[in-house]
């Protein structure tokens, strides 16, 4: 029993790790409508540990910076100020991971207005930092299969629209060199929205991850592949598929464009509303740009191209990538729906 206990102690030190044991809101420093400052009381288990704190707010989640004010006590800083229901996203690194595990509310009493919405869209355009959360030594393609569906593309489309928003983040910006711990930034609706057909991105994804794969230097050419003198390998007929593959790109696209034909599934007499509220998570948008996507697509499918007039039995197309890419904020997509809706039938 002795030698047990002598062990367990000798072991517990090895294996510890980073823990929160109290976290509350201790102030908020900001006054309303200001850039949000907040101090929080902290109790840890070991001291310094690696934490990480994102701030959820109008539907988006985006990243808080920190600093340690003294042991028990931390401030915490973002470019955008609260409106509504907030609340603060703790991560814990354990075990090269990064575990959320705590909230805390700091929720507000102020309801929205027309500035707010539109200082809050600029505030998007200019200062908003959406990060990927993700392992420190998780690969592009875990990453990826997490967040595709979320994005509403396949897991090529994924990777590539990640590596295109981070090329910094991959050494010598190789698509198969993601940096450990990299700071990884939420691709835009637009980029995503450019991402074409799977067997597209998955060539595309493969001709990056070659060996021979170089990235243009500031000459602004087109990448191309270095030369070798050695025996030609297998991954050298690899290469020769992928070059293949490569070629065959505009043929895939044609015949993608020429024969694909997404349908919407709907009653005969179903509502636009209806319609809209079914298909908006899919596309991951709200109910109003949902509506508006499927409008613009399928004009001669409404009485007098009226938003309010949809044709009993019609056929409606999915809106593409890119014209779901194309809605905005959803105050405005709600003030776009309701003038059309407004408007006189002709």
């Amino acid at each position: 029993m002795i030698i047990s206990a002598l062990l367990c102690l000798l072991v517990f030190p090895l294996i510890s790790h980073a823990k929160i044991d109290y976290i509350s809101l201790h102030e908020i420093e900001s006054s309303a409508r200001q850039p949000l400052s907040v101090k929080l009381n902290i109790v840890e288990v070991h001291q310094k540990s690696q934490l990480m704190f994102t701030l959820v707010n109008q539907n988006a989640e985006t990243a808080l910076e920190y600093q340690r004010i003294n042991s028990h006590m931390l401030r915490l800083k973002s470019p955008h100020y609260i409106i509504g229901k907030a609340s603060i996203l703790v991560y814990v690194l354990n075990k090269n991971a990064w575990r959320k595990t705590h909230s805390v509310d700091i929720s507000n009493t102020l309801t929205i207005t027309e500035v707010d919405k539109k200082s809050l869209i600029n505030a998007a355009k200019t200062t908003a930092k959406c990060l990927i959360i993700h392992e420190p030594k998780e690969t592009l393609w875990n990453i990826a299969s997490r967040y595709k569906d979320k994005w509403n593309v396949d897991v090529f489309s994924a990777m590539l629209a990640i590596y295109q928003s981070n090329l910094s983040e991959f050494t010598n910006q190789h698509i198969g060199q993601l940096m450990i711990n990299a700071e990884l930034l939420c691709p835009t609706r637009k980029i995503i929205a450019l991402m074409g057909e799977e067997p597209e991105m998955k060539a595309e994804f493969f001709r990056l991850k070659s060996p021979h794969y170089r990235v243009a230097k500031a000459s602004g050419l087109p990448p191309k592949p270095q030369g070798s003198t050695r025996r030609k390998t297998h991954s050298d007929d690899s290469s020769n598929s992928l070059a293949s593959a490569e070629k065959n790109k505009k043929e895939f696209k044609k015949v993608a464009k020429e024969t694909a034909k997404c349908l919407i599934s709907h009653e005969p007499k179903e509502t636009l509303w209806s319609i809209g509220s079914r298909y908006k998570d899919k596309w991951n948008v709200d109910i109003f740009s949902a509506m508006l996507a499927i409008y613009k697509t399928n004009q001669s499918k409404f009485t007098h191209q009226h938003i309010g007039q949809l044709t009993i039995n019609a056929e409606l197309l999915c809106p593409t990538r890119k014209a779901i890419a194309l809605m905005g904020d959803k105050a405005l997509m709600k003030a776009e729906f309701i003038r059309l809706k407004s408007a006189p039938s002709t």
